[in-house]
């Protein structure tokens, strides 16, 4: 019974903390290849933020240049980045959204996390695109176990809500209708010995299906709170479409994939 407690706990601890992080989903890293433009993640750490910015700008211009084999040369202006050397190597890119994270302790005091949409060709128009901020407004959903999750894209969260409740409910139905069963058989019996058993084993089933509510109510109360205050996954819209994305488990891998909603 105690683990039951201390997992609702840790689950309630986990939703509050949710309230005081503004660390965007899209930090977490993701990958989307649209029709004429690349869009990604790339990240740096280093001692001055300036320099950490501009380093991480020419960071995704090395990796998009990388098999031309020669050096070039790294332009950014107003966000916009190009790389010109001189010969047949031309990337453009542009910072879509940008976070920093400061360190307390570490080798670096700061990492700085760009979303880039680089074009795949230099005479591509690249697409318009909308990055959201992963805010939804309030809801009733968050009353139903895992409804909010799933409605904001954490399907696998909301997954977890819900078969929690179902497990939990499923506990106390079991502990009670045990509870039940021995207080019962207690009445069949004029063994004092055997009578003072099946007590035993009433009261031990009725104290597990008080621990079940209890996890029950934890669970549904961090359910709320995560439902009413965390961000969703994030999502691109270009030109009309959305891409989405989630986190995916398989029995063979975890990771994050990519919806194309028209």
């Amino acid at each position: 019974m105690k683990k039951i407690f201390l997992l609702s706990a840790f689950l309630l601890i986990c939703s509050l903390d949710l309230m005081a992080s503004d660390r965007p989903k899209w930090a977490d890293g993701f990958f989307a290849d649209l029709e004429r433009s690349y869009i990604e993640v790339v990240k740096y750490s280093g001692y001055d933020l300036n320099d950490t910015r501009d380093k991480a700008m020419q960071q995704v211009i090395k990796q998009r240049s990388m098999a031309t084999g020669v050096e070039s040369r790294v332009v950014t202006e107003n966000g916009q980045m190009k790389v010109d050397n001189g010969h047949d190597v031309i990337v453009t890119s542009r910072v879509l959204a940008e976070y920093v994270e400061r360190h307390q302790s570490g080798p670096y005091p700061y990492t700085v996390y760009l979303l880039v949409q680089t074009a795949k060709n230099p005479t591509y128009q690249v697409e318009n695109v909308k990055i959201s901020t992963g805010d939804y407004p309030f809801s009733a959903r968050v009353f139903v176990p895992g409804m909010a999750q799933i409605y904001k894209g954490q399907k696998v969260k909301g997954g977890l809500f819900i078969g929690g409740e179902i497990l939990f409910i499923g506990g106390i139905a079991a502990s009670f209708g045990m509870s039940s069963y021995y207080k019962s058989k207690r009445n069949t019996t004029h063994d004092t010995g055997q009578k003072q058993s099946y007590t035993d084993w009433a009261n031990y089933a009725g104290y597990a299906g008080w621990a079940f509510v209890g996890a029950a109510a934890a669970l549904y109360i961090a359910n709320i709170i995560d439902g009413a205050v965390s961000k969703g996954e994030p999502f691109i819209e270009a030109d009309g479409k959305k891409l989405s994305f989630m986190p995916v488990a398989t029995p063979y891998s975890f990771g994050l994939a990519m919806n194309l909603n028209f």
